[in-house]
C-alpha cells in the first residue's frame, strides 16, 4: 500500500483508513477467543477507538471552518470599510469605527485600510 501511496495511486488518508480498519478487523475476529478478547477489551476500555484516520480528517474540518471564519471576518471587515468610504467617511473615523467594531488594533486596522486603498 505504501507503494500506492508512493505511485499517487492511493492517498495518505486512504493508506492510513485502510490500515486502522484493518486493526480493527483483526482487534473483532480477536473477540472470539476469550483470553485474546479479554485483553483487547482491557486495551480498549469497551470504547469505539477512534482511527487515526478520522482524527486527521477531523482535524482538517476544523482548520478548515476556522479558516472559512477568518476569510468571512475580513470580508466582513473590507465590505464595511468599503460601505464606510461610500458615505464619505474619513479614514481616520473609519480606522476607529473598525477597531471598535471588530476589536482590531492599530496595526490590523491600517492594514485593512491599506489592503482597501489598492
Amino acid at each position: 500500500m505504501e507503494e500506492l501511496t508512493h505511485q499517487g495511486k492511493m492517498t495518505e488518508l486512504e493508506n492510513r483508513i485502510i490500515v486502522e480498519l484493518s486493526k480493527k478487523v483483526v482487534d473483532n475476529i480477536a473477540r472470539k477467543y476469550e483470553r485474546i478478547r479479554k485483553g483487547v477489551e482491557g486495551i480498549m476500555g469497551g470504547k469505539v477507538i477512534e482511527t487515526e484516520a478520522k482524527k486527521m480528517y477531523n482535524r482538517g474540518i476544523s482548520e478548515g471552518i476556522l479558516l472559512g471564519e477568518e476569510n468571512g471576518r475580513s470580508e466582513g471587515i473590507i465590505g464595511a470599510i468599503g460601505i464606510l468610504k461610500d458615505l464619505n467617511m474619513s479614514e481616520s473615523e473609519i480606522k476607529k469605527q473598525i477597531i471598535k467594531k471588530f476589536s482590531l488594533s492599530e496595526d490590523a486596522a491600517a492594514k485593512y485600510l491599506k489592503e482597501c486603498s489598492k
